[in-house]
This record gives structure tokens, sequence and C-alpha cells, in this order.
């Protein structure tokens, strides 16, 4: 047998020979999706943790009888005091609900639903567009207009008397007037913008960034520093990313300015807008993903004025020099790229959101069967991760394609199919992602001679308090290696993955008797919210290819 430390060092290359394509990471989450073509509310749950949704695993979420569930337009779950509340509000009617599923039956019905707030009788008719929830509880959310309607702009609600809703005085608070201009900071001065046209919302700290879709094809960021009531004083209102260059009376991010990264503006004459937002904490830094929405293929509304498709790309943004801002040069990269022209093609982005430590759930559509014929499917959702740190998540092993396929689920009466078009179909109109557990199995183990070797782990791993690392079906008393690592390199090896390359920190340990491990500890205070670890353990097995074998890796995450 070759010893357990010379193997370790010569297992990637022996990646051609021991090991098949890489194994698909799981990923145990609960994604809420409003599907707009159905008027549904939908909740997926991964119940056996292998990382995908199947049949089974997604359900009917807001009982489709009550006024609430008909064409959800923006929806963000989160926990409250371990309670999950889900707020959520209508395309029609601009009402703002919350959620919570008191009797734990996966559904949100009658007397589980409140008004959070009644914005029609309280603050009039505008057409709510999106909301977030911030890290200090408040719901920020923006409000348009249509023809008579009235004009919000960005509010802020807080549930100052804990009973339940924002309907009480005082509650609610305009931040951002939608009717009038509002002053903003920007690297060369100050200009205004108008609210009206604000589309999307994400949360960042206790304040939020924004996209403006009027003549700014801009990003924005609010937050009440001072807290005053206002979004009025110094670095409370500022240009947060200007990408296309629309303004030109605006300071444009040089990046996207002199071609390091894709020019937006299309041959169609419009710009492919950065409007689908999520943003992360990873090793304690806010990180900010942004997603391009323009039309599928290869048409002048998803092609560049230098020919470059720029439909599907995600970019990372980080503010590197702390200015409140990511429009200065080498802040914004290019994380993920599947446009028409990258050899992957992902069409058209309808969704994005993302957990901390930099995990990026998105929902993507192809042709739809009604106005195309053909297998592709129409709604997918996607994940995508940067386990090597390398700045993007297109290496191999960092795409996990399909988690959902709405394909596979077929008509019913959870994706009704409606008259007319003979074709099963969902429109996903927002979407939302939380982490089941801090541990996550991203598989990867290979096959021992006494079963597949399994790692897991319980407990919160919030700093100081106890955790347990288990390791089950190795061979009796077999001598066994743990790596720890902070990043992950996915790498065939030995008939499975090995993922955390480089190594942190190693130790070696036996197995008991019945071929178990168990491991007592407590997990360190002081690490940053969103930091990634990763654990493997490779195993001394004499009745295997080359006398070793290797456990599934375990991502853990400090909340």
């Amino acid at each position: 047998m070759r010893p357990l430390t010379s193997a370790l060092l010569v297992a990637p290359t022996l990646a051609l020979a021991l090991a098949p394509a890489l194994r698909a990471q799981a990923q145990p989450v609960q994604i809420n999706w409003s599907d707009r073509w159905n008027s549904l509310y939908h909740r997926f749950d991964d119940l056996n943790g292998d990382g995908v949704f199947t049949v089974g695993e997604v359900a009917i979420h807001v009982d489709p009888t009550h006024p609430a569930s008909d064409r959800v337009n923006s929806l963000v779950t989160v926990e409250e005091g371990g309670v999950l509340a889900n707020y959520f509000l209508k395309e029609v009617g601009n009402t703002i609900y919350r959620g919570v599923d008191i009797d734990a039956d996966g559904q949100l019905e009658a007397g589980e639903i409140t008004t959070f707030r009644d914005v029609p009788a309280l603050d009039g008719t505008a057409i709510a567009k999106a909301l977030d929830v911030t890290d200090d509880g408040a719901v920020w959310y923006a409000a348009g207009v249509a023809l008579a309607n009235d004009v919000l702009g960005l509010v802020r609600l807080e549930d100052l008397n804990a009973d339940g809703d924002a309907n009480d005085v005082g509650e609610s608070v305009q931040l951002v007037d939608g009717g009038a201009p509002h002053p903003f900071e920007h690297d060369l001065g100050t200009a205004t913008t108008e609210a009206w046209a604000i589309w999307e919302v994400a949360s960042a700290g206790d304040g939020v960034i924004v996209y403006n879709g009027d003549d700014d094809q801009a990003l924005f960021r609010y937050e009440d520093l001072n807290d005053d009531g206002d979004v009025l004083d110094a670095g409370e209102s500022v240009l947060f990313l200007n990408a296309t260059g629309e303004r030109a009376d605006l300071p444009q991010n040089p990046d996207f300015a002199d071609g390091t990264l894709p020019d937006l503006n299309t041959q169609a004459g419009f710009p492919a807008t950065t409007g689908y937002l999520a943003t992360t904490l990873e090793n304690g830094v806010r990180a900010y993903y942004l997603g391009t929405v323009v039309g599928p293929g290869n048409s002048g509304s998803s092609v560049n004025l230098t020919g470059d498709a720029v439909n599907f790309l995600i970019f990372r943004a980080v503010d590197l020099n702390n200015d409140r801002d990511v429009n200065d040069a080498g802040e914004v990269t290019l994380w993920f790229d599947g446009s028409s022209d990258s050899g992957l093609d992902y069409l058209l982005l309808r969704g994005m959101d993302a957990l901390d430590g930099g995990t990026v759930y998105v929902v993507s559509t192809k042709a739809y069967p009604a106005l195309f014929p053909g297998p592709e499917g129409n709604t997918w959702i996607h994940r995508f991760e940067d386990y090597d740190n390398d700045g993007d998540a297109m290496d191999a092993g960092e795409q996990l394609t399909g988690v959902f396929n709405g394909q596979q689920h077929g008509s019913g009466p959870i994706f009704p199919i409606l008259p007319n078009f003979g074709s099963f179909m969902t429109d996903p109109f927002d979407f939302s992602v939380r982490r089941l557990t801090a541990w996550t199995d991203l598989g990867g183990a290979s096959a021992g001679s006494n079963g597949t070797p399994t790692l897991s782990g319980t407990g919160t791993l919030v700093g100081g308090t106890p955790a347990t690392v288990d390791l089950v079906n190795a061979n009796p008393g077999a001598l066994m290696l743990s790596w720890l690592a902070f990043s992950a390199t996915p790498t065939p090896a030995l008939g499975g993955t090995v993922y955390p390359i480089p190594f942190a920190t190693q130790r070696f340990w036996v197995a008991n008797g019945a071929g178990e491990l168990s491991v007592g500890l407590t997990w360190p205070a002081g690490l940053p919210p969103g930091t990634d670890a990763y654990l493997q353990f490779i195993l001394e097995d004499n009745g295997v290819l080359f006398g070793l074998s290797v456990s599934n890796a375990v991502k853990l995450t400090t909340p």
C-alpha cells in the first residue's frame, strides 16, 4: 500500500485515471419563488440534501385561495427571533403582507397572513415594485407611478410597537420622494435623481442599494446613518455604480468606460442594465452581485457595440476604498459569463439571490415551448460558487446547473397550464433563498470497502458554541487524515472529488471498532460573518484501489 502522506501528494495527478466528472455539489437550502405566470407562490425544500429540487420537494407556499397569493411582485424570507417571516407584495393592490407558518404545514393560510402595510388605505395607490429587509429588521420598499397613480418613491417601514405590522403612526417614513428630484453625492459633486423608476431593492447592512431604471440606468445607495429619519446627510444618498454611462453628467465606473469590463450599451440603442441585485457577507466583507437584464439570443438587444453578447453576465463588486460606492477602478469584476457567445448560453436571467459566504442562485429561462417547440424547458434555477477564490465562478465544479428544471415537474396543481398555450410554463418574478443548515454537504465521496465514508456535523457554528463532527462507514480501526481549508479547489481524485485545497490544518485520527469517529469542538469566536471553512477526510482502506478512499466534503459557514 502507498503511504498515506505520499498518496496525498500524488492524488491530483491521478485525477484522469481514477475519477469520473465532478459530482454536483449539494446545498441544503429553501427557496421561495413567485410564479407570476400562474399567480402562485411556491416553496422549494431540499428534503434529501442532494442539492436539487425534485418532484415532492416543490409545493405551493401561499394558499391560492387567499387574496395575498395573486401575482406576488416581490418577496423575501427572513428569520425574526427564531421564527421565519415572509414579506411579500402583490403586483395589483400594492399591499405588503407578512406571513408566518404557525402550524408548520409548509403553507401560509388565512390566520397566518397579516397585512404588514395597508399601502392603498394609508399611502395612496402607487405601484409597489420591490422590497427587502435590512439587517436592523426594517422593510424598505419602492413604489412607482403608472398613469394617474400616486408616487411614493423609496419608503422605510418599521414595526415600532411590535404588533406585527407597520400600519401605525410613525412606522412609515418616505426617504426618497418619487415625485420630486432627490439629491445624491458622487465623486465629482452632487446631482439629483427621481425615484419613481426604482425597479429593484437589495439590503446592504442597515441600508439598501437600488436600481433606478429611468434616465439614470444606475445603482444608488441609501442609508439613514444618523437615525434622523432622512437620507439627506453626508454619505446617506450616493451614486453606487454607473456601469452604462447613460447619464453623461455622472462619473462612470472606469472599467466599464475603457473596455476592461464589457460595454453594456447594446446595438439596439439601450443598455443592458445591472438590475438584478444580491448582497452577501464574505469573511465579514460586504459583496454585491449584479446581473444583467437584457433579451436573450444574438439580436441587437443583447449584443453590445463591439459585438459581444451581454445577456446573463454576473458581476461581483466590493467597496475597496470604503467610499460607499463601487464606482472606482478594480471594484467590479466579471464573476460569471453565461452570455450567448460564451459557449454556455444561459439566455435570460430572471432572478438572483445569494447566501452569506458567496453562494449565488439565479433563475433563468430558455425558449418557452409554447413559442419554440422542443425539450429545452423554460425555467431553471442554477447555483454558482467561487470555490478556489480566484474571483469568478467559471471553473470546473463551480456551477451546478438545473437544481430546478421546470419541465421535469410537469403540469398539475403546482404548475398549471393556462388555456391555449399547451405547454408547461412558469415566470418567476422574485426569488428568495435561505440556507437550511450551517453545514453544507458538497459530496465528492468515493466508495469504500465498508460503504461510502460519510461526513456530517451538527451545531450552529456561532462563536463559542459546541459543535460535533461525525464520520461513518470507515473500516474499523482505519487511520484517517482530516484537513481544513478556507477555500476549496474541487479536484477529481481517488474515485471521488477532493475539495479543500490548499490545506490550512491537518490532523490524523483513528476510527473506532465500528468504523466511526465523533469529534466535539467549540466553534471559534471572532470569525467574520459569512466565513466559509471546508472539511474532508481521506481514509486508509486496503479494499480499494491505491488503498485510499475519501469522504464527502462539508462546508462550514459562520452565521
